[in-house]
């Protein structure tokens, strides 16, 4: 059976809001700074941290990869939301992306945290379903977000609701979104970028060409096909086969001819992420942060929903105590001893760990350049 390379569809052709988002990867080799000062030994704070403003969600998605955490319930206080970005730019944080279990535009403060986080220098991301945002909103989304992406997992409004658990009206209320989002971001003068996730299920891709030509006429920058791996604690079962991936993937082909001078098109490699595991320490903890909901900091999203492994409380500390304190070195001792290959397929930190290896682990002939 032949493999298939990851494919973003290119062409010779001016740099648009979508090329200078990197979709896959890692991109470590543009903080040489921070990745020297972290091969010394001296003290590191992420550059990137992933902020988890609520676990509710207004959406009941069929292949949500936190639906083994379903019964927790949490939301951010309004006061940590909007000291929250602040106190990361403190520490030298980079970049926040307001994501997580939940939709993140439930909890009615984020559009103010992302104005503060914009105020405090940091580049910020939202990942969203987008079924929430209104007028108001964009404005202010549009003119603050470094980029946002629409999850979008079903190709017309039939699959689309039944993927994600949703109202009749919600997949036309999110395409208009992306349009209302575009539109206020020329008005402006925004670089925001506009994306738009595809998780790939058996049954919810029949009209996805359409879809993506509706993504590229609305004003969006990108689209990007992935897919579905679930979490090892989940229900759903067991993820599909290669053979059963490789076949959706030959059927989704023909969207990367979508592409045009302004829109890109990725289809994500269909074999399983991260199965090159030659690492055996997990070095990128010390470069990305994860906060959940409840306020507890985490440096591994595998684990977020393991008390155990927090690194403590943004209730009574800051982050830069959290992060600082001695909770943090027993946390990387304890993931230390865990076995790389059992980790869950889709591992944010892979790539990162793959390039920090290399550098810890130089071969015989790195001098010869």
């Amino acid at each position: 059976m032949s493999t298939h390379p990851p494919v973003t569809a290119t062409r010779d052709r001016p740099a648009t809001r979508a090329d200078r988002l990197t979709l896959q990867g890692h991109k470590l080799m543009y903080h040489p700074e921070r990745v020297a000062r972290w091969l010394r030994g001296d003290p590191t704070w992420p550059i990137y941290v992933d902020v988890c403003p609520t676990s509710l969600c207004n959406h009941h998605c069929s292949m949500c990869f936190y639906n083994h955490i379903a019964s927790r319930r949490a939301s951010m206080p309004r006061e940590m939301m909007l000291r929250l970005p602040h106190e990361l730019a403190e520490v030298g944080v980079l970049s926040l992306v307001y994501a997580g279990d939940g939709e993140p535009l439930v909890h009615p403060d984020t559009p103010g945290a992302v104005a503060e986080a914009r105020r405090a220098g940091i580049d910020v991301g939202l990942s969203t379903n987008g079924a929430l945002l209104t007028d108001a909103s964009i404005e202010g989304l549009a003119r603050d977000l470094t980029w946002v992406r629409f999850s979008i997992n079903g190709s017309d409004p039939a699959s689309y609701r039944r993927v994600h658990g949703c109202g009749p009206d919600d997949f036309d209320r999110v395409l208009d979104s992306i349009g209302r989002m575009a539109s206020a971001r020329d008005a402006c003068g925004s670089a925001v970028t506009i994306g738009v996730q595809f998780i790939v299920l058996p049954d919810n891709h029949d009209h996805i060409g359409d879809l993506v030509q509706r993504v590229r006429q609305a004003g969006g920058d990108y689209f990007v096909v992935k897919f579905c791996y679930v979490h090892p604690n989940s229900d759903q079962g067991a993820n599909d086969t290669l053979s059963q991936r490789a076949k959706q993937y030959d059927r989704l082909a023909p969207i990367l001819d979508l592409a045009d001078e302004t829109f890109n098109v990725t289809l994500r490699d269909p074999t399983v992420p991260c199965e090159d595991r030659d690492y055996t320490v997990c070095y990128g903890l010390d470069f990305i942060g994860y906060i959940h909901a409840d306020a507890r900091v985490h440096t591994c999203l595998s684990y977020h929903d393991d008390e155990s492994l927090s690194l403590g409380s943004l209730h009574d500390k800051t982050f830069g105590q959290v992060w600082d304190g001695p909770k943090r070195w027993e946390v990387k001792r304890r993931l230390a001893r865990l076995d790389k290959r059992t980790c869950q397929p889709a591992c944010r930190h892979h790539e990162i760990n793959k390039y920090l290896w290399a550098l810890k682990h130089p071969g015989s002939h790195v001098n010869f350049i």
